[in-house]
This record gives structure tokens, sequence and C-alpha cells, in this order.
């Protein structure tokens, strides 16, 4: 049974432990024991991470386990920090790596010095001095590699973008091209060829009269998407890379292993990173935003075009984010209306206000005539046990929405004119069957006095 263990009282060499570490405690997450190595723990922390003692040591297990899933799970030699070079001399390693291209997004003025651009590198842990010569971590190669066949590892993770003449594949290729570089090459290549070969329409604008192109998915779909592809790659396995075919009717993204987060939380699930060194310079590059809103912004601006929403297919070993231009409400199948209702109820809580009849019919572009056909919309995906109403008692055309997973109550009185009426109907059928019950809440005093005016109305005659 794995576990994290806590030393106090000691430093250690940063570079080879590899782990944070807290100045102000001084204390260290160590690599993975068992309870039979504590003994010799001491010989194996000083040879294999190089401690330097300065007092006792003081073990400490912690009640949480040790998590590195990335490598403790990855085969090993295939973590995105595994070296997949080694003694390569200096000529070598800017053979194999694209500095030109990392330099200019990175806007650093470094000169063409090719000294200069090694200590880059390796300031930046891009690449590690061993001796005089040089090694080359996976995710290193994977950014910056000019051709990623010169590294095995590496060889099936190549782009491929298919363009076909119809709506399956099984229609003729248009064309098939393949990018066979890293990353900083790769993204912007790849991104400028998908708008390429997309469908786009001629659009009059109202204001000015004048004709714009506007492409049938907006580019900032593209972007994100794209940009999850290439950060969230499994580098672990061996299947291939990225895969982009193009139909007339939708553009579909493959690439390998299965997502971090469940995808009904892709939207609202707290940021989370399948290899962090990637992601990191990916996002130092500009070439993904970093705030975790990637879905949320491809929500957003496809509801903004009232075009689909986004299809997600998690099969054994990759994932495939389908983005339709065009898809009539009649032809979407159940699951599909389900998940468009239920991506618009999550973006609409996000942002602080509850999806309701006439919210979604602005999401798909509907009259008001058809709201009994959005209040169906929205029954059947509660049926299926994605939305929630917020308030059971308001009418169909005014209910709102929540996820099935928010906290928020449905049953949080909402004070509207129909639930006030059906309250108060309640109160006079429970005052009706309880009649003796208020006599209860009466003090002898009031009573006595209710008794006496009583009395004088009746002498009175009245």
């Amino acid at each position: 049974m794995s576990a994290e263990w806590t030393i106090t009282g000691l430093t250690y060499d940063r570079e080879k432990a590899e782990r944070t570490l807290d100045n102000n405690n001084r204390q260290a997450s160590c690599s993975v024991l068992f309870s039979a190595q504590c003994a010799s723990f001491n010989y194996f922390m000083a040879s294999e991470v190089n401690l330097s003692m300065e007092g006792p040591l003081i073990w400490e297990k912690s009640p949480r386990s040790f998590i590195d899933v990335e490598e403790k799970e990855a085969p090993e030699g295939r973590n995105e920090r595994s070296i997949v070079a080694s003694a390569l001399s200096g000529l070598e390693v800017l053979r194999l790596l694209n500095t030109e291209a990392y330099v200019r997004l990175s806007r650093m003025e470094i000169a063409d010095n090719k000294e200069d651009q090694l200590r880059y590198l390796e300031k930046f842990g891009l690449i590690k001095k061993s001796g005089s010569a040089y090694e080359l971590p996976l995710f290193s190669a994977y950014l910056l590699a000019r051709n990623l066949s010169d590294f095995n590892q590496l060889a099936k993770k190549r782009v491929r973008i298919v363009s076909y003449g119809g709506n399956d594949n099984l229609s003729p290729a248009i064309c098939d091209i393949e990018f066979k570089e890293g990353i900083v090459e790769a993204f912007p290549s790849v991104f400028k060829e998908v708008v390429r070969l997309i469908s786009r329409h001629e659009k009059i604008d109202s204001g000015s009269g004048r004709r714009l192109i506007e492409f049938s998915i907006p580019q900032a779909v593209i972007r994100e998407v794209l940009s999850n592809a290439f950060a969230h790659q499994d580098l672990s396995s061996e299947e291939d890379g990225i895969v982009i075919e193009i139909f007339k009717n939708r553009v579909e993204i493959t690439n390998s292993g299965k997502p971090v987060l469940d995808q009904l939380h892709f939207l609202d699930g707290a940021p989370t990173i399948k290899n962090k060194r990637v992601f990191t310079e990916m996002k130092n590059l500009g070439l993904v935003d970093g705030q975790g809103y990637g879905w949320r912004k491809i929500v957003k601006e496809l509801e903004s075009r009232s075009l689909p929403a986004p299809e997600i297919k998690i099969r054994k070993n990759s994932i495939t984010v389908t983005i339709w231009f065009e898809k009539p409400l009649k032809l979407l199948s159940l699951d599909q209306r389900n998940w468009t209702v239920y991506l618009h109820t999550v973006l609409r809580y996000l942002l602080n206000e509850p999806a309701n009849n006439a919210s979604l019919r602005q999401r798909l572009n509907l009259p008001e005539s058809k709201s009994s056909t959005v209040s169906k919309l929205f029954r059947q995906a509660a049926e299926g046990g994605l939305v929630k109403p917020f308030d059971q008692h308001s009418s169909n055309k005014t209910k709102k929405y929540l996820p099935a997973w928010s906290q928020a109550s449905s049953r949080i009185p909402v004070k509207t004119k129909d639930y006030d009426k059906l309250k108060l109907e309640e109160e006079k059928t429970n005052n009706s069957q309880n009649s003796l019950s208020n006599k209860a809440f009466i003090g002898q005093e009031d009573d006595q006095l209710i008794q006496k005016a009583r009395q004088r109305l009746k002498e009175l005659g009245i």
C-alpha cells in the first residue's frame, strides 16, 4: 500500500528530487515507499535523491495517498518527463528541436547564437545537462521536435487532417495531410489548415451593407478544441496522435486517451491537467489560455450562432469531439436534444442565470409559438436525469431549471403568483381540518376577553 511520507529537518537537491520544496516549513514529499523499506530508507534517500542532512529525521505518515497519476500509471519511459534522447551534443539538440519557433512564440530576444539558445532551453528545463552532453525529456520533444519520427516514443503522435467530399468517411478524400512537427510548429499550421478547409458562406452586415465571410464553425471553437487535443494527448500510449476529419456537415477531432474529467463536468469542473509541463509551455507560448474555461467558450460560441451542441464520444482509448455546421432540431436524437438542454442549463447556471423557456428558445432560435416544444425538451432532459426544476410550482413557461448535480434544491419556495395561491389554499385546507388546533395558541386570559366580548354583543342585540 503506497503512502505519502513527510521528512522534516533536512534539505535536498531540488533538481534531482523533482519535488516541490516548501522553504518555510522545509518539508519534502518523497517517492512512494513500502513499510518494509523504512528501516533502510536513510541509505536509499541519500543515494537516490542526494539529501544533505541538517538535523534528525522525523518520519510522519500522511493520511493522504501519494498521487502522481501520470508517472505511476504510465509505462516506464513514457511519462512526459522520461528521457527520449541522451548523450547529445549541442548541435544535435538544435538539429532535433525547433528552437527558432519556440523563441519566436515566447517573444524572447535572443541573438542567433547557438550557445545562448542552449542555455535558454536548459534554464527552463527543456533540456538537461548530463556531464558535457544533453538529454531530452519527452515533453520537450513533443513540443519542439522538427520531426516527431526522430523519437520512437512519438513517431505515431503526428497530426493528420483528412477532408472528405461527403458526410461520411466512405466518401472520396479531397485531401489528406500529415504534420510531423511538434506542437510549437504544428499547432498554428493545423489551425490554419482546418480553417481553410471548413465551409463558409457570405453574410451581409445589416449596419454597413458590407459582405462578410462567416465560417461554418467559429474560429474560437476550432482553436479551443484543438488546444485541448494537443494539451491532453495521452503520451503514455502508443496510439495514433490527433486525427481531424472534415466532412460536409461537421468536423470530428479525435485524440488518444480518456479525458481527465467526467464529460458532464467539462464546463464546471476544476482545471485538471494530464501533461503538466506540456500545458505550462503551451500557456507560456499563448497556445492555451490556461484558465480552465475552454469548454465554456466552446459552448457559448456555438450558442451565440444557434449551432448544435458539441458531441463527445469516449471510446476505450480515445475521445472524439464533433462540431456540427448546422443540424435542425427535428434531426437531433433524444440523447442529442437532452445534451443540448443540459449544456445550456450548465452554462446559464455558471452565469448565475437559471435556464428557462425563453433562454432555450433564444439558444435554439425558435419563435415564442414553440414554447410548448421547448417545455417538452426541458421535461425530457429532466426525465433523463440531466436537469431539474428550480421551482416545481411555476408554469412551464416561467419555470427555471438547474443542472441535476447542483446543490440548489428544486423545492426552494420561489414567490410566484401560482405558488402563493397554492400555498394559501393549502393553509385553508389545513385550518379546516384542524379547526380546534388553533385554540392551543390562545392564552387563557385572551379566551376570557373573547367570551366577555361575545356576551356584551349579545346583550346589545348585535
